[in-house]
């Protein structure tokens, strides 16, 4: 059980973090 409290709480920083990126992306492109 706390391992897959683990890998969701991963598998939801790698996500915000893609957010993140596409964000930046685009407040640096235009």
């Amino acid at each position: 059980m706390l391992h897959d409290f683990f890998f969701f709480e991963s598998k939801r920083i790698e996500y915000e973090l893609c957010v993140y990126d596409v964000v930046y992306y685009d407040l640096y492109e235009h």
